[in-house]
């Protein structure tokens, strides 16, 4: 019987283990209720059960708020409402605004234009200010102060941001103010110090102020402030050009990341301003960008110092060499400026009598010398009739082109001189062609006509002498014929 028994105990263990086992399997398995059941034939989903998801439909569905990417993001419900109106922000408040604006990056520019509030006006929003908290509205109005505020040492480790901006801005066509707690604003903007520039957002509504004014503030979360200056300011490096963008919707402060960027190729610090230009240009009102009158381009200074020319608007025209579509694969680009494609178009402008020597000889080789011509790039949204893509071209043509920026790319002929081409890059809506052929034609007809009746002159002229000639001969011949047929005279033999 013990020789029986040895067995089972030895058994023992691993039926204990089986069934430990299999009571965890049975744990960790959902509950039979949430598992997807096949419905019966005729019976109907009860209200509490979902739909099953269809076949090739995704789970996931894109979000609808900024309020549901920041639950995404761990900013729930609990954080979101502790912003309390009628009171100043408080250190508690200020927190979770440094969490929203880590965070902010993450719903992107083309959510934040999308969700755009149109039909809630600001007295609705100053009324019932729950209703909307972190719902998205652009803010455009006049800034009148910037206050910079430094984060605990703690907070920049972990936030990634050394600071953040508090700009109050009288919000246009309100009574409103709106104070906007921003990543980042305009470097020419003078800290600390009465300003008036106008300027925009796209921003989460946070709280309403204090609440002892008549109007109190409106408190906003922003990435990023626009500046949309309304006249030139030399200091500031805003010429003309700039402007008339601005009232484009381009933000002039982007250039400034164009200059911090310091040419090479279009990177991610100068891609939201290409793409804003890009958008500018194309916009109803983009004709006056119009380069002065009897301007002629000299790619000398834009070669020197292009960090004084970006956004002028300057007469391009030149030689079309190659000219290639390039798709816009960026769904946000595509979704915020409709735009899926523009032509890059490599050309030649002229340099008249100049002549450029690019870098230093270096090992006993020539630097890189340029003349007659020298290497543009123009970008543009569409092309005119008659020119097309293709490579090996020679098509004459013009714009009014806004100078970007002054790039570098690999060419054979740099190659030679181990050096970068370094050539302006201009942006434009649509190039013109110019008919050089044409008018070379009518001049040689011009000529060929002038010839041609100069000509039939010399023929008329010598026509007319022989038939000059010819009559005289014939009216000599005719004399000397009526003086043989008179008989002689013998009066004078007598």
């Amino acid at each position: 019987m013990v020789e029986r028994r040895r067995p089972m105990l030895a058994a023992l263990p691993a039926l204990v283990a089986g069934w430990l086992a299999a009571a965890a399997a049975q744990e960790a398995r959902p509950p039979a209720e949430a598992l997807p059941q096949p419905p019966k034939a005729g019976a109907k989903a009860l209200p509490w059960e979902a739909p099953p998801p269809r076949v090739g439909e995704p789970i996931l569905r894109p979000p609808g708020s900024a309020r549901e990417i920041l639950e995404r993001l761990d900013i729930g419900e609990s954080q979101i409402s502790s912003f309390f109106n009628g009171t100043p922000l408080t250190p508690s408040e200020e927190d979770v605004l440094v969490r929203i604006l880590f965070r902010l990056p993450r719903i992107g520019l083309d959510n934040l234009q999308r969700w755009r509030q149109s039909k809630v006006t600001w007295d609705q929003l100053a009324a019932a200010p729950a209703d909307h908290r972190v719902a998205v509205f652009h803010v455009r109005g006049r800034a009148k102060h910037v206050a910079r505020q430094v984060l605990l040492p703690g907070q920049v480790e972990l936030f990634e941001m050394p600071a953040f901006y508090r700009v109050t801005l009288d919000i246009e066509g309100a009574p409103y103010r709106a104070v906007l707690l921003a990543r980042r604003v305009p470097a020419a903007w003078k800290l600390d110090e009465p300003i008036d520039e106008p300027a925009s957002a796209d921003a989460l509504f946070l709280k309403v102020g204090e609440a002892g004014a008549e109007n109190p503030p409106l408190y906003f979360a922003a990435g990023r402030v626009a500046w949309l200056p309304d006249h030139a300011a030399p200091e500031h490096r805003v010429n003309a050009g700039q402007v008339a963008l601005a009232r484009l919707g381009m933000d002039a402060s982007q250039w400034e990341l164009v200059r911090a960027a310091k040419g090479g190729g279009l990177g991610d610090e100068d891609r939201e301003a290409f793409y804003q230009l890009l958008a500018a240009v194309g916009r109803p009102g983009a004709g006056e960008l119009k380069a002065a009158e009897g301007q002629m381009l000299n790619v000398v200074p834009l070669l020197q110092h292009p960090e004084n020319h970006h956004g002028e608007v300057l007469p391009v025209a030149g030689v079309a060499r190659r000219v290639m579509k390039v798709p816009v694969q960026d769904a946000d680009i595509r979704s915020r400026f409709g735009i899926d494609h523009y032509y890059e178009i490599d050309m030649f402008v002229p340099l008249g009598n100049q002549k450029l020597h690019i870098g230093t000889a270096q090992g006993g080789k020539p630097a890189a010398t340029y003349e007659h011509d020298f290497p543009a790039t123009l970008i543009v949204r569409k092309l005119p009739r008659g020119l097309s893509e293709g490579e090996n071209l020679h098509q004459s043509i013009r714009a009014n082109g806004v100078f970007f920026k002054l790039w570098g790319y690999k060419s054979e002929f740099a190659a030679k001189f181990e050096q970068v081409q370094r050539a302006p890059l201009f942006v434009a809506a649509e190039p013109a062609i110019v008919q050089v052929e044409n008018a070379a034609n009518w001049v040689v007809s011009a000529l060929v006509m002038t010839a041609f009746g100069l000509a039939l002159a010399v023929v008329g002229v010598i026509a007319w002498w022989q038939r000059t000639s010819d009559r005289s001969a014939m009216l000599a011949k005719k004399s000397l014929a009526e003086k043989a047929q008179l008989p002689p005279d013998f009066s004078r033999l007598s």
